[in-house]
């Protein structure tokens, strides 16, 4: 179980909890191709972070230029941060 904290540049922190492993899928990635072919290619997002929540859904948050987020384990430790 990891916990995300992200804290977008004009909104409030937000914290989700996620099953599983955490995968961050930067620019230059297959998976960012992918993930980003039908966004607008003006604001792309910096780093895509996809798992999967505790009712089973997958999830992604994109995180932008001055967004941050940060990735904790279950005994509150970050182990990433973007």
């Amino acid at each position: 179980m990891f916990t995300i904290k992200i804290a977008p540049e004009s909104d409030s922190v937000t914290l989700e909890a996620a099953q599983r492993d955490v995968t961050l899928v930067q620019c230059g990635e297959t998976d960012y191709e992918a993930l980003t072919k039908d966004l607008d290619q003006s604001g792309l997002p910096r780093v895509i972070l996809c798992f999967v929540e505790p009712d089973g859904t997958l999830c992604r948050r994109f995180i932008h230029a001055k967004d941050r987020a940060w990735i904790m384990n279950a005994n509150g430790k970050t182990v990433a941060s973007v």
